[in-house]
């Protein structure tokens, strides 16, 4: 069996996309494209927002949680049902990883080395 974390959904412009992206040389990790998602999304948002666009879900989540005055000595649940990807920025911060299954209930089998 195949557990998807997404469905590829191609709308038929990705090589359009792919050699502007080449074509400019902003391939990684910032770039005209980058700019324009970000100020589409401000602008959709209003309200003065800044919105900024991250290499991937897991710097989302560091940034996330360092806005949040996440660091050591505490505790974030996640999910049981993760990848590392989830559960790095925790410990980069000094914090303690607490795992829970979908049921709600402790998940002692993930549980993280302190």
């Amino acid at each position: 069996m195949r557990i998807y974390l997404s469905r590829p959904h191609m709308s038929g412009r990705e090589q359009e996309y792919v050699a502007e992206a080449f074509a400019s040389n902003f391939v990684a990790p910032l770039g005209p494209q980058l700019e324009a998602f970000e100020a589409t999304v401000s602008d959709y948002l209003g309200g003065g927002l800044h919105c900024v666009g991250l290499s991937s879900g897991s710097a989302a989540l560091h940034l996330a949680l360092r806005i949040a005055g996440v660091g050591a000595g505490d505790e974030v649940w996640i999910s049981s049902m993760t990848f590392a990807g989830g559960i790095f920025p925790v410990n980069y911060l000094g914090a303690t990883p607490r795992f829970r299954s979908r049921s709600g209930q402790l998940d002692h089998r993930h549980r993280a080395a302190r």
